[in-house]
């Protein structure tokens, strides 16, 4: 096989070519894997070998076609000079001067072990006293290894908004299940502003709802997944408020996360049904950067935090110039997707 920069995840950290080279038992027989220049060129095709040469061309009588070459393109035989007979160069047997090829699954190949990449968390590290609602209905039980199989555990439900364009879903091309964060699944999909109608036939929501009594103060979390969501721009609308269906408040969040965590939103105050949503409209979204639904948790507490606080900074607080700027900040600072905040873990 040629040569190719085809390359691919094998696993996590670990690129390798998109092929398998074949190997030769000398480098003289890998050489002359290409054959000869005029190994196809003879009476049997109308090729003349002695034309064969640098000065060559598709003039009529300027090249090894010996039938009608330019200008008489429309003539029917116009440089037909095609081969069509076996041809041997090499000695493949006896001499072992062909290549051996690499096949990487063969009839003798036994079945591969599974790989264990992005390991999930199965409701592990979730906030105390936490209610948990997952992206599949609850009992549910994922394919998988020991390793990987959680049994979804969830306390409400997850509904999926798909845009529609008569009568036919557009958006579905591009909503996406990936067996990993919290529970070994989780929905993906890529971020667009939704300024267009072109735009707007690809829009996909997702809403988690609470199946309980629970109301007052509580503590909202998000489960980040360890790949699949990078967006900068994840707008959770909180539903269920105080401030009621109109006014509900909106927090957004990076989900560039690169690691299984549960994210907190903050401490909302809930009379009605407690509710999250995330669609795939953001501000910085082109149609490349990932989206993900993961998990989401409620925390109640036992009455409304005494103090609500928040953390401003500079570019010194944040660790700008340390190294090493990680996390929901990593990213090339180029003109479409900068957003000049950066925060370094030396920080």
């Amino acid at each position: 096989m040629g040569g190719s920069s085809d390359a691919a995840m094998f696993k996590p950290q670990d690129i390798k070519a998109g092929y398998i080279a074949a190997w030769w038992n000398t480098n003289a027989a890998r050489t002359s894997a290409k054959p000869p220049i005029f190994t196809f060129c003879g009476s049997q095709n109308n090729c003349v070998p002695s034309m064969i040469g640098e000065g060559a061309s598709n003039d009529d009588g300027n090249g090894p076609c010996a039938l009608p070459g330019d200008p008489y393109s429309d003539n029917p035989l116009y440089l037909k000079c095609w081969w069509n007979q076996p041809v041997s160069w090499k000695n493949c047997t006896s001499a072992a001067l062909c290549g051996n090829p690499v096949h990487r699954f063969d009839d003798t190949y036994p079945e591969q072990p599974d790989e264990n990449s992005y390991p999930p968390r199965c409701n592990t590290g979730r906030p105390a006293g936490s209610l948990i609602v997952d992206n599949l209905p609850n009992g549910t039980v994922l394919a998988g290894s020991s390793g990987r199989t959680c049994t979804v555990s969830s306390s409400g439900s997850f509904d999926l908004t798909i845009a529609s364009e008569g009568g036919k879903f557009p958006s579905k091309v591009d909503l996406h299940q990936i067996g990993a964060g919290n529970g070994n699944h989780f929905w993906m999909g890529h971020t667009r502003w939704l300024a267009t109608a072109d735009v707007k036939r690809l829009q996909v929501s997702g809403k988690w709802t609470l199946n309980s009594s629970t109301r007052g103060w509580m503590r909202v979390f998000v489960h980040m997944p360890d790949h699949g969501a990078h967006t900068r721009q994840a707008a959770y609308k909180i539903g269920g408020t105080a401030a009621g269906s109109t006014d509900s408040p909106v927090r957004v969040h990076p989900q560039r996360i690169r690691k299984n965590e549960w994210v907190d939103l903050g401490v909302f105050n809930f009379t009605g049904t407690p509710t999250v949503t995330l669609d795939t409209d953001t501000d910085d979204s082109t149609g490349d950067e990932d989206i993900a639904w993961d998990s989401v948790a409620f925390q109640p507490l036992s009455a409304k935090p005494k103090d609500f606080v928040v953390a401003m900074g500079d570019s010194y607080s944040s660790g700008e110039g340390r190294p090493r700027v990680t996390g929901t900040t990593a990213r090339r600072r180029t003109t479409s997707t900068r957003d000049a905040c950066h925060r370094s873990n030396q920080a």
